[in-house]
């Protein structure tokens, strides 16, 4: 600081100051003014999210019913079992197979026959398919948590025909419906 005299010959101190200015990050306002910025938007629509198609048919195979009855049962690994009716080595037993397609995004799918008791018929005869199970012998007509491991996941639905007592040879046929959605 420099001194200077005056005419009353008393010393003044004469100085300069000095003001430090800060940096004001870009999108913060500011006493003199406002800011904006943009963001981005994004959003996908995925075409077919889940889809599900009849891979193999659920087929009870041939038998004879020996007159009294019985059942025909079908495990989801196509295991069959006889009880009351006697079985023909061809055409053999199938399990159903359903095709569910869609994103394996590491979600689950929940999946279930939506009417536990149907009918398949020959004609005005029929004869009633039930104890439907999904993916295990034990699962029953309504599985959770299915793994979408991949974009195609082959899943196996057994079930139970049971055969009336003088039942009228022909051939059988019917449906069955399954829904299939995201957990």
């Amino acid at each position: 600081m420099a001194m200077k005299k005056n005419k009353n010959k008393k010393k003044i101190a004469i100085g300069t100051a000095m003001v430090a200015l800060s940096a004001v990050p870009v999108g913060y306002a500011v006493a003199a003014g406002t800011t904006s910025v943009n963001v981005n938007i994004q959003a996908i629509v995925v075409t077919s999210a889940i889809a599900a198609s009849q891979n193999q048919s659920l087929n009870f195979g041939a038998f004879t019913t020996g007159g009294a009855g019985g059942t025909v049962a079908i495990t989801p690994a196509g295991a069959a079992t006889y009880a009351g009716v006697v079985n023909s080595p061809t055409p053999a037993p199938t399990e159903a197979i359903v095709q569910v397609k869609g994103k394996s995004w590491g979600l689950g799918i929940d999946m279930s026959v939506t009417n536990p008791s149907v009918a398949v018929s020959n004609g005005t005869a029929t004869m009633k398919v039930n104890q439907f199970n999904i993916s295990t012998i034990a699962a029953g007509p309504i599985v959770t948590g299915i793994a979408m491991t991949a974009p195609s996941v082959a899943v196996p639905i057994g079930a139970t025909l049971t055969v009336g007592a003088a039942q009228p040879t022909g051939t059988y046929a019917g449906t069955f419906t399954v829904q299939v959605g995201y957990q």
